[in-house]
């Protein structure tokens, strides 16, 4: 599923902003939005959220939230390479093309720095299906992290029980990816390496067990820096959640946060390459040297940058021409 063309008009901060992927000769697998603080970056999130909400579960926020004039209607209009879908104010036009699982969002604001359930199932009930769990505003905070870990241990009891696998083989299939990822970004280092080592889920009135070796020495998720968090948080995320989205538009504000230049590089291609699934695009929005280095280095990837643009005016944005 990647996106051709995508229009907003009086929406947030855009009165009407048009971005072009047409003329890419193969579809970009990333879309990279690059811009000043206030730019719009996350607004075009907003627009993905306003456009899906709907079939996700039959709701969206007030018009008033997305309206740039408050007495004037906004429409988001999308052109994928069969179909053009659009929202204006709470009316679709030509939604057959959507469903619950078209696309697929985190806000910057996902981190967790100290786990807090003491038992399992203690947060609302999740239609992982229908993204339910999801923040409605990208300025919102998302909660999904403990969600996830619940997830996975359900996923880890289903599999013990209902399967002929052995318990060494259940741990592997949970813990290797994300080992094998961490060895990826982290580079190997033996001093700075991060391997996960136990995923415990919270018994006993006590937190979450999840312990990380990094040297020689074992360490709880709560005293990891929020960039190993970050990357931690996101991993997780997409192994207990990518099986429902495999023909998706993802998109995850400030893929970088808390992370070096090094791994914010290395932290976009271990995403893009090994956890995005086939036939999906993944738009991020960031200040990272490192990302903008990973876009201008491939060829399935595209930038765009709303830097120093008047957005009271039209205006048609291209991938840049990389250097």
């Amino acid at each position: 599923m990647f996106i051709r063309q995508l229009q907003l008009t009086n929406f947030k901060r855009f009165t009407d902003l048009t971005i072009d992927l047409s003329d890419q000769t193969v579809p970009p697998t990333l879309v990279l939005i690059i811009g000043l603080n206030g730019s719009g970056k996350s607004a075009i999130f907003d627009a993905f959220e306003a456009i899906s909400s709907p079939t996700k579960d039959e709701t969206m926020l007030p018009s008033r939230y997305y309206r740039k004039n408050p007495h004037s209607e906004f429409q988001v209009k999308i052109e994928f390479a069969d179909q053009t879908v659009a929202i204006e104010d709470d009316r679709h036009i030509g939604p057959d093309h959507l469903n619950a699982t078209s696309f697929y969002g985190r806000s910057s604001l996902r981190q967790v720095p100290q786990l807090t359930r003491t038992q399992l199932g203690t947060g609302q009930p999740v239609n992982f299906a229908r993204d339910s769990d999801r923040p409605k505003r990208y300025i919102d905070r998302d909660h999904r992290f403990e969600n996830d870990l619940d997830r996975i241990t359900s996923l880890i009891l289903k599999d013990f029980y209902r399967s002929d696998q052995a318990a060494s083989q259940i741990k592997m299939k949970y813990l290797q990816p994300i080992n094998e990822a961490f060895s990826r970004i982290f580079d190997g280092n033996e001093a700075t390496q991060l391997t996960l080592l136990e995923l415990i889920p919270p018994l006993e009135e006590q937190v979450a067990d999840i312990i990380f070796k990094k040297g020689q020495s074992e360490i709880h998720y709560n005293y990891l820096g929020n960039g190993e968090k970050e990357i931690f948080n996101v991993l997780v995320n997409l192994l207990v959640r990518k099986s429902f989205y495999q023909e998706t538009i993802y998109y995850l504000d400030e893929l970088d946060l808390h992370l070096n230049t090094k791994l914010q590089y290395r932290f976009l291609t271990e995403i893009v390459e090994n956890w995005i699934p086939a036939h999906c695009q993944l738009w991020t929005a960031s200040h990272s040297l490192g990302f903008i280095e990973y876009a201008n280095e491939v060829d399935h990837a595209a930038i765009i940058d709303l830097d120093d643009l008047d957005f009271d005016q039209p205006q048609t944005l291209k991938a840049i021409y990389r250097k």
